[in-house]
């Protein structure tokens, strides 16, 4: 696997399973450390020297995990620098690769009708950005409001939540998975999310 700056990943903290998003800033292969700047708004996060960590990577269908220790915080700029192995060989499969989508929705919860935006897509799930509250393990129905999904309504039940920075706004950050999806909103994500463009 090769690391590169701007990818994002999730730092779980081995003692309390507390989980934050991060991004890569900095790569440093001769020493075999990374700079991690947290994208999360939250004023009260400190990582101590030789807190032990679990990182988690995302990347297309799979995910890497390795162990580590946190060797410097700068708790000015929320950069965390740790090392990480020569060979990160722990890999989780995903079912489905996912795509970096910004799409705009809309949730309904109850009568109302609430915005939102896609932050990624699968052919199985869905993670988005909302100013509203969503309750853990409820069903909830999104509406696409853009081509080509427009008038596509999908239901979704939560399985994750954070607090989320998203071009400097504050959101909650939801993920979850398609319920029942119809063969004619699984053909259409299928077809666009696949579409490479030729030129």
């Amino acid at each position: 696997m090769e690391l590169n700056n701007k990818s994002y990943l999730i730092l779980k903290n081995q003692e309390n399973n507390e989980e934050h998003l991060g991004e890569i800033c900095g790569i440093y292969k001769d020493l075999h450390k990374i700079q991690i700047r947290l994208i999360e708004e939250e004023k009260n996060i400190f990582y101590g020297k030789n807190k032990s960590l679990e990182v988690m990577i995302p990347l297309d269908t799979d995910l890497y995990c390795f162990s580590t220790t946190v060797i410097f915080f700068d708790i000015i700029e929320k950069v965390i620098t740790i090392s990480y192995p020569e060979e990160i060989s722990e890999i989780i499969k995903r079912k489905f690769k996912r795509y970096n989508l910004n799409i705009a929705l809309e949730i309904e919860l109850g009568t109302h009708l609430v915005p939102s935006i896609s932050y990624d897509v699968s052919l199985g799930g869905i993670s988005f950005l909302t100013n509203s509250q969503c309750v853990l393990g409820d069903k909830i129905t999104l509406k696409f409001k853009m081509d080509p999904f427009k008038n596509l309504d999908i239901d979704v039940r939560i399985l994750k939540r954070k607090n989320f920075i998203y071009q400097g706004k504050y959101f909650l950050f939801y993920a979850g998975e398609f319920i029942n999806l119809k063969k004619e909103a699984s053909d259409k994500l299928d077809e666009y999310l696949n579409f490479e463009p030729i030129y």
